[in-house]
């Protein structure tokens, strides 16, 4: 099965490239992949938080609309997807100032929640071990395969619900005791003022 986005308006184009995110929303979890920026970004709160104005709204829009023809063809997978809004990640530095910047970093992270810890750029700025990259890798993957069997018969009542979530926090735990002290400090510092998302 392909995703087709033939003349659907950029507003449509981008929740497709967001494919992890609206998975996540309506589940209410983590899917145990980190989204790019742009997808955070993406969101209404977000551009409200940021304050973007018209003009760089419409160069974001035009942005995610020179990827259509990439999308076009991809299979159905949020691997394909974040691959190309990752891409437009780059971009961001010369759409955003970089008070902006900052602040989407911190929501990104807010978001995204200890599941970042994979990301080299994460990674680096905590200036983590290889054998802590191991460990939050292996976490994160462990996280990520038990959650997907899961979910794989359907969530069908609250209780499946309530079963993700404690799995979602019970894998946060461990994979944010893999930090030293000073680099949890850092991490929570990282995060910026308390942002509370939609949905």
């Amino acid at each position: 099965m392909k995703l087709s986005i033939y003349r659907l308006p950029v507003v449509v184009l981008a929740l497709a490239f967001s494919i992890v995110r609206v998975q996540a929303q309506t589940t209410g979890i983590n899917l145990g992949f980190t989204q790019p920026k742009i997808a955070i970004l993406m969101l209404p709160e977000v551009k409200a938080e940021l304050k973007l104005t018209k003009q760089q709204d419409k160069t974001l829009q035009a942005s995610l609309k020179s990827q259509q023809g990439g999308l076009e063809s991809m299979p159905m997978s949020g691997f394909g997807v974040q691959g190309i809004m990752g891409a437009l990640d780059s971009e961001l530095p010369s759409i955003l100032t970089p008070e902006q910047l900052t602040r989407l970093n911190e929501l990104w992270i807010q978001h995204e929640g200890a599941v970042v810890l994979e990301t080299e750029e994460i990674a680096k700025a905590l200036k983590l071990a290889e054998d802590q990259r191991g460990k939050i890798e292996n976490l994160v993957e462990q996280f990520r395969d038990t959650q997907m069997e899961m979910m794989q018969g359907g969530i069908r009542s609250q209780g499946d619900m309530k079963k993700l979530k404690t799995l979602q926090a019970e894998s946060e735990k461990k994979i944010l005791a893999v930090l030293t002290e000073a680099q949890l400090k850092m991490f929570g510092e990282m995060q910026g003022r308390l942002f509370k998302f939609k949905g």
